[in-house]
């Protein structure tokens, strides 16, 4: 069965792998960063919680793109000797 590609599943492949990259890194330290500087008496242990869940997840999601674009490149390198 095929699927019809919809604008928001692109938008969402998109978006997760902006967050793949490194300077989503960046922009979280940078959001932590002035969070502590603008408003640190806000910052109690739920808030630490949310931020370290945010860490974790841009970790995961990094670790996730980085296995599935080696998958990739095995797979195309298998097509490729398989025709070659």
């Amino acid at each position: 069965m095929h699927m019809a590609k919809h604008p928001v599943r692109g938008t969402i492949t998109h978006i997760g792998t902006l967050t793949s990259r490194p300077q989503a890194f960046l922009i979280f330290l940078a959001y932590a960063g002035l969070w502590l500087v603008y408003d640190a008496r806000s910052l109690d242990w739920h808030s630490i919680a949310t931020l370290a869940t945010r860490a974790m997840t841009l970790f995961i999601q990094r670790a996730e793109h980085r296995d599935t674009q080696a998958l990739h490149a095995k797979t195309d390198e298998l097509l490729r000797r398989r025709q070659g």
